[in-house]
């Protein structure tokens, strides 16, 4: 008999939740890889493609109905290792969307705090950084994946969206594209500059 894993309560749910019977089914285990695109890089984020939280993380519905839902990301730590869940499941990658399991760890809300913190994750190179907001995001990663055909358009699509948007440096004269470089001239051409 399978130990029962015990999901912890959260925004919209009251009690805990035995994901025992979702993380033994096979159509449940294929319906979740289903709604999760996965890159094909080595280290790769993979980013949910379905219903996406106010804070940026993925919901997996276990069931039909409106069931309730659970953090995709914590799903899937849950399917890799088997463990008891932790009070936090923390993203190393930062990507809110992410529920590739080896960019997760368990620890707790001090530690994930602690990590922020210790990474410099409040600055501006990491994706908690991103003006768009972790919702929006996590929105916009979907979205491009989503509406490409090919996986050679999907792919350029995810990496085109994780790109951190910087109108600032725009606007103070930086521009985050480098401007084109004029061609060298033909022979017989002066050179303007």
């Amino acid at each position: 008999m399978t130990t029962p894993l015990f999901d912890a309560p959260s925004r919209g749910r009251r009690r805990e939740i035995d994901l025992t019977p979702w993380l033994d089914d096979a159509k449940a285990q294929a319906r979740f890889r289903a709604k999760v695109y996965d890159p094909g890089l080595p280290d790769a984020c993979m980013p949910w493609l379905r219903t996406i939280s106010s804070s940026g993380h993925g919901e997996f519905h276990l069931g039909p109905g409106g069931s309730s839902p659970v953090r995709a990301h914590r799903f899937a730590w849950l399917l890799h290792t088997r463990g008891a869940p932790p009070p936090v499941v923390m993203h190393h990658c930062d990507e809110h969307s992410c529920v590739n399991p080896h960019h997760l760890l368990a620890g707790t809300v001090a530690l994930n705090t602690l990590d922020y913190y210790r990474r410099g994750r409040h600055g501006g190179s990491s994706p908690l950084a991103d003006p768009r907001g972790r919702q929006q995001r996590a929105e916009a990663i979907k979205r491009a994946i989503n509406e490409a055909e090919t996986p050679q358009a999907k792919l350029i699509a995810y990496r085109r969206a994780i790109e951190i948007p910087r109108p600032w440096r725009e606007q103070a004269g930086q521009l985050a594209i480098p401007a084109p470089v004029d061609p060298e001239p033909l022979p017989g051409q002066l050179a303007l500059f």
